[in-house]
């Protein structure tokens, strides 16, 4: 399914990419670079297992292998965002 995941957004290394920073379960930062067709002001489309109890399991859109991380379940928010062109973001 589909989620939101928080994070703090900023410039990737090209203009079509932005880095994504978030916190995963056990509060170690990560850092990623995903296309910015996923991204948002404010959290990365990603998709989630959401288990009732426990740490729910996410896959970031990053290039080839995507990551896999587990992330509490209140960094997370229902709903998918249109994927918009790299362009229509900046």
């Amino acid at each position: 399914m589909s989620q939101h995941l928080k994070c703090k957004v900023s410039d990737g290394m090209f203009s079509d990419e932005a880095a994504v920073t978030f916190t995963d379960f056990s509060g170690i930062e990560h850092s990623f670079f995903v296309s910015r067709i996923y991204v948002s002001e404010d959290h990365v489309t990603v998709e989630a297992n959401v288990p009732k109890t426990g740490p729910a399991l996410v896959v970031i859109p990053t290039p080839e292998p995507n990551t896999v991380v587990f992330v509490k379940k209140e960094n997370l928010s229902g709903g998918t965002i249109k994927r918009r062109s790299a362009k229509s973001i900046r």
